[in-house]
């Protein structure tokens, strides 16, 4: 029986630290501004029925609207529980760790781009909505996730540190 001798110097870098301590800090940001978005903005939506009455109705509101206020809640609890999830199997160091963060960001940049096409479909029946405004502050997002998939997901299958770290 043959034995492996592997060398100190064959697993360095090793462990959460280098470069991958951004992705933790991106994870955690994401987690905590999806969460404050839905605590701060879409709880008022939804736990007010007075609120949700007029968004939703068809004297006042949009037709959509209550659609697209319910995909928004799912896509930022989502994001807030995905990013949860992520940073834990990244500190237990599971093996499927960059397989699933590359799904994950693939999946909320696609999740993104449904909801920007669906959000201004139903906002742009507003009369005075400033839909240039709003498209800036969508397409930013989207361009954010791009970059995010662009930079990262070749990170995780490229780096030393990594591979040692996750076994790959």
């Amino acid at each position: 029986m043959e034995t492996v001798e592997i060398k100190k110097e064959e697993l360095e870098p090793w462990g959460i630290g280098g470069w991958l301590i951004l992705i933790v800090l991106g994870l955690a940001f994401s987690a905590f501004s999806s969460g404050f978005y839905i605590l701060n903005d879409l709880s008022r939506v939804f736990l007010d029925k007075e609120t949700w009455n007029y968004l939703t109705s068809p004297e006042t509101g949009l037709p959509g609207l209550s659609y697209a206020l319910i995909y928004e809640l799912i896509f930022h609890s989502l994001i807030t529980l995905g990013s949860i999830y992520m940073i834990v199997i990244m500190y237990k160091m599971k093996k499927y760790f960059p397989i699933r963060l590359t799904i994950f960001w693939i999946l909320v940049l696609v999740l993104n781009l449904i909801n920007i096409i669906f959000t201004l479909s139903i906002y742009s029946r507003i009369p005075d909505f400033d839909i240039v405004s709003a498209q800036q502050g969508m397409w930013q997002s989207i361009i954010r996730n791009l970059l995010t998939c662009i930079i990262w997901i070749p990170y995780l299958y490229k780096s030393k540190r990594v591979k040692n770290t996750f076994i790959l």
